[in-house]
């Protein structure tokens, strides 16, 4: 193969009647890299790819399932809406997210990453109080004042940044702890 590299490479003419040599000093590191990579893909083919561990397979698996849940169940803005009986405002209210936002995302465009996961924290969160309050429900409760909350609206709390005191709340109704 080195004497392949050393030997001059005659290129197609640039102009009709023009020819350039060029020699192994002159080849440019791309062409090298380009020789060196075709090499060494040859190389791997004659000895054959090696498969992976089942533990590296096992977590391929893993991952893309859970990229999948996470692709196909928390950006679907309609579904969402339609599930828990929520309007596009409250929803917009629930996650910080403008009315425009999610109109794309629910027209098909496909939301960021950090946006994907605050929709899919925010489905756990309906599921969740799901469990506890009756779904037909949940809508008009999200409006209505709570003691339990100081007299705000669950959907002040969110809005305020304490999600975490719906968390607790699903915890204490779910484990039957008084008040």
């Amino acid at each position: 193969m080195l004497d392949n590299l050393l030997s001059p490479i005659i290129l197609p003419p640039i102009m009709p009647g023009n020819t350039v040599t060029v020699t192994s000093s002159t080849i440019s590191k791309t062409s090298r890299n380009r020789a060196a990579k075709k090499a060494f893909l040859r190389h791997r083919k004659s000895i054959g790819n090696p498969k992976p561990s089942p533990e590296v397979e096992e977590e391929r698996r893993l991952a893309s399932k859970l990229i999948r849940e996470v692709d196909s169940t928390s950006s679907d803005v309609a579904t969402l809406c339609d599930t828990y009986g929520l309007t596009r405002e409250e929803l917009g209210r629930l996650t910080g997210f403008s009315l425009r936002a999610l109109a794309q995302w629910a027209s098909g465009k496909l939301p960021s990453q950090p946006a994907k996961r605050r929709l899919h924290e925010i489905r756990r969160l309906l599921d969740a109080l799901a469990e506890v309050i009756h779904l037909e429900r949940l809508p008009v409760w999200m409006h209505e004042s709570n003691t339990f909350f100081e007299g705000m609206t669950p959907l002040q709390v969110i809005e305020v940044g304490e999600i975490d005191r719906l968390w607790g709340m699903v915890y204490d109704l779910g484990s039957g702890q008084p008040d």
